[in-house]
């Protein structure tokens, strides 16, 4: 299926969202597009993203690039120019490796790159790893899941894509399920879904959680909910509703 034309709704959605999630040209848009990928182009603003922003890429070149023993910048940049469908298009960012990761073929449609300060602000920090395996508040386990993947810092390109398969590796071997959020420390956050809305309700969902995470810790928490708070609330959830809305994306998933 081809996603280029919700690749530019994604786009637009982002890039004027009122909570200011993108600054100029920051961020990043990618959907699957047949069997390629469409991906924004570096220094292309979401704001306002054409279809003439949009590079068709070919992921195998990008996938096959990861099981190689290397990863210094001018290979990147190398690799990055062969996977163009088109070769006067121009070369993608080191971020499409990402993008050929994340969209497989059992995984979600879309995905949106992300650079907010307040998300940042954690991510910067050294409560990063708390806030993506801990809940502050039961809302925050229904609307974003039990954990979110968190990947260390690594240089940008094939160095930070192969890190990030590690862990998102291990993450799914023990919540059984494909995330929707992952985590890059010092470099943003990566929202996946297989509808603009789906990806904007997650996201504001996240930056919520952000704030709530930023607040508590400026006053000397935050206090986090258990385990068996959580299994609780969960129960509470599944006999209001056949179907919690933490589980239905891991459902669908597993």
């Amino acid at each position: 299926m081809d996603y280029a034309q919700a690749v530019l709704e994604l786009a637009h959605a982002a890039g004027s969202h009122p909570s200011g999630w993108v600054i100029w040209d920051e961020g990043l848009v990618a959907g699957k597009q047949g069997k390629h990928l469409a991906i924004s182009a570096p220094g292309a603003r979401l704001t306002n993203l054409q279809a003439s922003d949009l590079i068709a890429v070919k992921p195998a070149v990008l996938l096959e690039a990861l099981t190689a023993n290397h990863g210094r910048t001018h290979v990147d940049s190398e690799i990055l120019g062969q996977a163009r469908l088109a070769p006067d298009a121009p070369v993608p960012g080191p971020e499409a490796f990402l993008a050929a990761e994340l969209l497989a073929e059992d995984w979600p449609a879309l995905l949106v790159l992300l650079q907010p300060v307040p998300l940042h602000q954690i991510l910067a920090s050294p409560r990063a790893r708390q806030f993506a395996d801990r809940r502050v508040t039961v809302s925050e386990s229904y609307g974003l899941g039990r954990a979110m993947p968190l990947v260390p810092y690594a240089d940008p390109g094939i160095a930070l894509a192969k890190e990030m398969r590690s862990r998102i590796s291990l993450w799914r071997d023990r919540y059984k399920a494909v995330p929707r959020i992952v985590l890059l420390q010092n470099q943003g956050v990566i929202v996946l879904g297989d509808t603009v809305a789906e990806i904007v309700e997650t996201t504001e969902k996240l930056m919520k959680a952000a704030d709530v995470f930023i607040g508590a810790s400026a006053l000397g928490g935050p206090q986090f909910l258990s385990i068996d708070n959580l299994d609780r609330a969960l129960v509470f959830q599944q006999a209001l509703s056949p179907v919690a809305p933490a589980d239905r994306a891991d459902d669908a998933d597993e």
